[in-house]
């Protein structure tokens, strides 16, 4: 799942692989938002119990600081949801 919100908002598929001690290589990730990155690598590696956890660190990205500065005209849930549907 979170591949997919890497490619849609990187415009490019996640390129990750195995070193030679089976660790990951993981992209460079830049998004417009620091917490996004943050979500896209800690579910990469592994780091949540659920996607129920991913799913609370995702809404909270909107209550939180950006360091990037503003997100302009975030989209809500309902509108999201339409999308896809």
């Amino acid at each position: 799942m979170v591949s997919l919100i890497y490619e849609l908002e990187t415009g490019v598929r996640p390129e990750i692989s195995l070193d030679d001690h089976n660790g990951l290589i993981l992209p460079q990730i830049h998004t417009v938002h620091d917490g996004l990155d943050s979500l896209i690598e800690k579910a990469w590696r592994g780091q949540y119990n659920s996607t129920i956890d991913m799913l609370k660190h995702a809404e909270r990205l909107n209550t939180v600081q950006n360091s990037r500065g503003p997100v302009e005209q975030p989209v809500s849930k309902a509108e999201l949801i339409a999308r896809i549907a």
